[in-house]
This record gives C-alpha cells, structure tokens and sequence, in this order.
C-alpha cells in the first residue's frame, strides 16, 4: 500500500520543509507509519556517505566541497588520478545523512564564493563553518520531526546503523 522507500523520502522533504508530519487515522495511517518505520533505515543506507573539503597545491586558494558514498581516501586517489599534476588533500571530512542531498545544499550556501562548479575561493575555515551550519540544521530539523521514528540516540544512531564507518 505505501512503499517504504517514497515514504521516508517524503517525511524528509516534509521535515525540511519545516512542516510536521501527519498521518491519517486508523488503518490507513498505521500502514503509512509502518511504511516510514521500514522506509527510514532504507533511505538512510541508500544517501548516507561522506562529504568533503579537499585541496591541491595546484591550484591555490581554491577548495572543492564534493561528496562521495565511499572512503574519503578513495574519492581523494580517484581525484588525483584524473590528470591533475599534484595529489587532492581532504582538509576535513564529514560522514552524513544524505551525501548528495547536504553537498547540494552547502553549494548552495557557499554560491557567494562559487569559481566553478565544486571549487571554492574562501577561506578554508569559512567553508568548514558553511558545512557544519548546513549539516547541524539538517539534522535539527530531521530529528525534530522524524524523533518518534528514529533510534532513541537520535539520526546518528540510525545513520550507523545504516551506513557503518569505511576503513
């Protein structure tokens, strides 16, 4: 009746948009809910990943925010093995909720100081803040509305149960 994945995609969207989250009453709303039960931990392993600040010394003063659903290593050898003449350097790491889904959100934030595509001419530390505001506000505004779903210990809990820590 209602598939899991849609409607933990839909409690996310509802939750970022500030909206609280309802059900209909009855059979009908206890099916919707067993479907987010379900649907949270399948949305969270199908999303969650790593996002990035990396630099090359070829390219001073420019910092690329990118994201990847594998190690952080492993995205940095991929980029410094597309042609560059100096290897990337991750400066700082997060492990998220929603790689793709937070690493538009911070382009989004840090347009200001966008030079092309994913790179950045910013102070480093400055990007870092970005990150950390998108990121906090993210998980703020999910676990208010999705608490009575996720684990007790709040949406990092789920996320390491979903998505466990690459070596």
């Amino acid at each position: 009746m209602f598939e899991p994945f849609a409607t933990a995609q839909r409690a996310v969207l509802t939750a970022r948009s500030g909206e609280s989250l309802s059900f209909d009453e009855g059979e009908l709303g206890d099916y919707e809910r067993d479907a987010l039960v379900e649907g949270l931990p399948l949305w969270l392993k199908a999303k969650a990943g790593n996002l990035y600040l990396a630099a090359n010394v070829s390219w001073p003063g420019l910092f690329k925010i990118g994201c990847t659903r594998r190690t952080v290593a492993q995205r940095m050898r991929q980029l410094s093995g597309s042609g560059v003449a100096t290897p990337w350097l991750a400066l700082q790491a997060w492990r998220v909720h929603d790689a793709h889904g937070l690493e538009a959100r911070v382009h989004k934030a840090c347009e200001a100081w966008r030079f092309k595509g994913e790179l950045f001419r910013a102070d480093p530390q400055q990007l870092v803040s970005i990150v950390d505001r998108v990121v906090d506000d993210d998980v703020r505004r999910l676990e208010k509305t999705l608490r009575f779903w996720l684990p007790l210990d709040g949406l990092g809990a789920a996320l390491n149960a979903a998505f466990p820590t690459q070596s």
